[in-house]
């Protein structure tokens, strides 16, 4: 048997899957320069006889607009760009900021809006209307955009609009839902920058960190049409509650005959948006493919499941809980009736939103394990789960509550399999940051239960504050954090489950 250092493994997967969707290697790839008055975008020739200029927002944005300054040399005239606070002294990039002649501003500390955001979203504002109207303008957008957008409708203040949006992360909403209210409250989302950049040519290039790549959700859709129905955004409103929360007028507004945001799709203040083409050039596949190629270069036997996990972290532990179960399963039957497997899998296929043809992919998969081609099972999902947050002083995110609650559930799985293959889950986040915490994510394992019971430290109670980042830390002196500062890119979370023989647990 190859004797393997998993946990070096599923590092190494994630850093490559996080290594492909770097800003610079996306902007190299759809960006070049025939000459200086001819861009080509995307396979698309753009004429820039006036000038080139850049405007951005997100978590991506200054790898993004350092690398297209780099590529389009004098032809970009001017930019100004919103990152996140503390980026330009922790992101390692090749550039020297000192050469650059973009205006870079800083903002939306812990990805929450602030008013620096707010401040850097006027400039943007004032950059674009001083523009001749025949000049190219390329937008950067990526995640975290939204937080660096928030630029309020008054008479809302952005302390209100602030803790609107905390309510309702409190209270578990996904990323559409509070995307589909910030663009209600937002100047500037929903199509709102569509309208001040008209009738400039404008070219979007956008970095997705949603669910499906939905150019009206990514960043809360400022350049796209918004396709909100009225009724979606009622039932949203309702659910958590937000008249009360609102400023009476504006709350009027929102729901006038005259807000052309909620009447359709196909209205707006401006008659088309034939003046902006709109490009995902990086997204959570990609990540994905890369970090398949890494797996299957180190051996194990990969299997991409979905790009599409969402759901609270309590059910998405239970489900990759029942998915090993399901593996172990498969490998006591003597003779294990495909149609068998099927029926069997079909709950997880839905949660974690598989096409049919990855099924049979992954059925091969685990027969090749069964059968000892293989020593060991990589699968790779990617996505962005939800946590209900009951204790407002625990420290921790998505990510690092998800491998705890795995940990937990798992050691109750393995104490009725021990001779069974093991199950180990990294999860983390590609923009390096899981809540307010210098933590992408964690790795989560059963043993990892009895080593903290030895240790005299609870899981259960951690779990149950939401301090998920303390206990990883109080654990092996956050050996099993996944620790890489701010990325410069953001497609969401990676989950690496691999099912192995191997003594990891000694490494």
């Amino acid at each position: 048997m190859i004797k393997r250092k998993v946990l070096q493994d599923l590092k190494n997967i994630y850093l490559n899957g996080v290594a492909a969707v770097t800003p610079e290697k996306l902007i190299t790839k759809n960006v070049s320069v025939e000459n200086t008055k001819t861009v080509t975008i995307c396979d698309k020739k753009y004429y820039v006889e006036n000038g080139c200029y850049v405007v951005g927002f997100g978590k991506a944005v200054l790898g993004m607009a350092l690398s297209l300054e780099k590529t389009l040399g004098e032809t970009l005239k001017a930019g100004i760009i919103s990152v996140p606070v503390g980026i330009l002294n922790t992101i390692k990039t090749e550039f020297n900021l000192k050469d650059t002649n973009l205006r870079i501003l800083e903002g939306a500390k812990d990805n929450l809006p602030d008013q620096q955001a707010e401040n850097n979203s006027k400039e943007i504002v004032n950059f674009i209307k001083d523009l001749h109207e025949d000049v190219l303008l390329i937008v950067l957008i990526s995640g975290g955009g939204s937080a660096l957008l928030p630029l309020p409708k008054p008479p809302l203040t952005l302390s209100e609009k602030l803790a609107i949006i905390k309510h309702m992360t409190s209270a578990g909403a996904t990323i559409n839902e509070l995307n589909m209210v910030r663009k209600q409250l937002s100047v500037l989302k929903g199509g709102g920058l569509a309208e001040i950049v008209s009738p400039r040519q404008t070219v979007s290039l956008i970095i997705s960190d949603v669910i499906g790549n939905p150019l009206d959700f990514i960043a809360s859709g400022p350049t796209v049409r918004n396709c909100d129905t009225r009724i979606e955004v009622q039932q949203v409103f309702e659910k958590y509650n937000l008249k009360s929360l609102i400023p009476t007028v504006l709350y009027e507004e929102i729901f006038s005959e005259n807000n052309f945001r909620l009447i359709s799709s196909k209205e707006s203040k401006i008659e088309d948006y034939s003046h902006i083409d709109n490009y995902i050039i990086g997204n959570n596949g990609i990540a994905l493919q890369k970090a398949f190629n890494v797996a299957e270069s180190l051996g194990y036997a990969a299997c991409i499941l979905s790009g599409n996990v969402e759901g609270n972290v309590d059910e998405g532990s239970a489900k990759y809980v029942e998915l090993t179960e399901l593996i172990k399963e498969f490998l006591l039957i003597e003779a294990p009736a495909k149609q068998h497997f099927f029926e069997k899998f079909k709950a997880l296929r839905i949660f974690f939103n598989i096409a049919h043809e990855t099924e049979e992919k992954l059925y091969q998969t685990i027969l090749r394990f069964k059968e000892k081609t293989v020593t060991d099972i990589c699968l790779l999902m990617g996505g962005e789960t939800t946590v209900i947050v009951s204790n407002k002083n625990g420290l921790g995110g998505r990510n690092q509550q998800l491998a705890l609650q795995f940990s937990i559930d798992m050691s109750k799985l393995d104490e009725s399999t021990p001779n069974l293959p093991k199950a180990i889950l990294l999860s983390a986040g590609t923009d390096g940051i899981d809540g307010p915490t210098d933590a992408a994510g964690a790795i989560g394992f059963a043993k990892q239960f009895d080593m903290a019971v030895n240790l005299g430290i609870d899981p259960m109670l951690f779990l149950k504050e939401n301090n998920s980042y303390n206990y990883y830390k109080n654990l092996k002196e956050g050996k099993y954090l996944i620790e890489t500062g701010h990325t410069g890119t953001n497609v969401m979370d990676l989950h690496v489950l691999i099912i192995t023989n191997s003594d990891f647990v000694s490494e």
